[in-house]
């Protein structure tokens, strides 16, 4: 038979039970219905994928969200009942974007879990915005706007919100979205979870033989989770059980049954059956207590999903995706021009790194017929200066006849944060970076190399001390 294994990661791909507010307590089953529609985009999207997939319907569905209220009543009625969620429940988006976000540092420094979440309007600088209306959005949705110049310079505002991306999903997603010059304003979600699986430590690792989707069989290294209570569930096409990570993520594994396809067991309704099953622990009894523990194999994937052709296929969005419709946030007739998505997604024996973004792109006819005029003030001579606050409360007065020459800076063997000397910060830093804890920039790692390897050790942690200590 061939096991053939799928991943759900709660809030990555259906959500799951890191809800730690009040809101979660009592929200009137709006996480039901979000998991809902997160399996029936998922359903959707993974249609024809027979390869390793991954994807975000949190970051899709927030994305959706901002296009909602973008949207005028036919836009929002057929996003409605495309996702299952009402106007309500898209009103309460800025409570479940501080619902779901979280920072947590461990007991040991680091941060042990983290699910950061970004919501950007970005306008063309022509585009005449209604300010009034965005402020609303901002507050409903709890996103932002940002002005950037598609028609006037399109290599640089895509290039900024490229660098944006990058920098909200701690570099993962480093892509070009080509947004093109009619693009009037694009709605862009970023999404990013890190979730370490211990605190202490990485998980225990043993090779074990993993059988494809084509019946080849390898011999791959298996990260081994902690025993938790409880037996693997099961439905009509799959087995099911979980592994935990810090702060209550889980990572649900599905194992087809015999006879039964990957895609069966990753249909809507069996989605649906595991995301809301939580009776593992049905056949403990008083005097004998189950416990289970996942083994998995590490793996990495990267996954961009044609989401303009699956919504349009599915046929509900017809007027969103189709014929123009008109907004409160800006005037004129719009039309969405595509929809994109992407999703990475990192797990090994240290825990889960994962990220996504979905960008929407408006276009249409909403400029303004005010002719605008663009010059530059060079201050290529002896001036002046003033720094003030924003209500003109001067901070700083002074001149400038002969700017200082660069400086190069002084470059400290092992200073690993930056900070010009050697110290025991780097020391941690160091430590962390060899746990997969922190990451380097490559200026600094080649500092920190300070045995001579290709990448950082224990050698140079060693050596470290012994500098600091000046035994070198």
């Amino acid at each position: 038979m061939k096991r053939i294994l799928s991943v759900i990661i709660s809030l990555l791909f259906v959500i799951g039970s890191v809800v730690p507010s009040a809101f979660a307590s009592d929200d009137g089953g709006f996480y039901d219905r979000l998991a809902s529609f997160s399996n029936k985009l998922y359903a959707l999207a993974a249609e024809g994928e027979d390869k390793n997939y991954a994807m975000s319907p949190l970051s899709v569905y927030l994305a959706l969200a901002m296009l909602h209220f973008a949207g005028d009543d036919g836009v929002k009625r057929e996003i409605e009942d495309f996702t299952g969620m009402s106007a309500d429940d898209f009103a309460l988006t800025s409570t479940v974007v501080n619902d779901l976000s979280e920072r947590s540092p461990g007991a040991y420094g680091g941060i042990v879990s983290e699910l950061s979440l970004s919501d950007t309007v970005w306008f063309d600088e022509n585009v005449d915005v209604n300010m009034e209306e965005l402020y609303t959005m901002m507050y409903t949705l709890g996103c932002y706007g940002e002005k950037v110049p598609f028609a006037r310079d399109n290599d640089r505002a895509n290039r900024i919100v490229k660098e944006f991306v990058r920098n909200m999903t701690n570099g993962l997603i480093d892509r070009n979205f080509n947004f093109d010059t009619s693009t009037l304003f694009a709605l862009v979600n970023t999404l990013y979870l890190k979730a370490v699986w211990n605190p202490e430590g990485e998980l225990y690792v043993k090779p074990r033989e993993f059988t494809t989707s084509s019946g080849d069989k390898k011999t791959l290294d298996f990260a081994n989770g902690f025993y938790i209570p409880g037996e693997a569930g099961e439905n009509d096409y799959c087995t099911f059980f979980y592994v935990e990570a810090a702060n209550g993520y889980k990572m649900k594994l599905i194992l087809p049954k015999e006879g039964v396809t990957l895609k069966e067991a990753m249909s809507k309704s069996s989605l649906d059956e595991v995301n809301s099953y939580s009776d593992y622990d049905k056949n403990s009894t008083e005097n004998v207590k189950h416990f289970t523990r996942c083994a998995f194999p590490e793996f990495k994937i990267e996954s961009p999903t044609p989401l303009m052709t699956v919504l349009k296929a599915d046929g509900t969005l017809a007027k969103t995706l189709g014929s123009g419709f008109t907004s409160k946030l800006v005037k004129g007739t719009l039309a969405v021009s595509d929809i994109q998505h992407h999703t990475v997604l990192n797990v090994d024996r240290i825990g889960i790194e994962g990220a996504a973004v979905t960008s929407v792109s408006v276009a249409g006819s909403a400029y303004d017929d005010t002719v605008k005029i663009y010059h530059e003030f060079v201050a290529d001579r002896e001036f002046g200066y003033i720094i003030t606050t924003r209500n003109d409360v001067i901070l700083f007065e002074g001149q400038v006849t002969d700017p200082a020459p660069n400086v190069a800076p002084t470059v400290v063997a092992g200073d690993a944060n930056g900070d010009g000397e050697l110290t025991v910060k780097d020391v941690l830093l160091i430590r962390r970076v060899i746990a997969g804890l922190a990451k380097l920039n490559p200026v600094f790692e080649e500092r920190a190399r300070i045995s001579g390897g290709n990448d950082v050790c224990a050698k140079d942690v060693l050596k470290m001390r012994r500098i600091i200590a000046g035994l070198e």
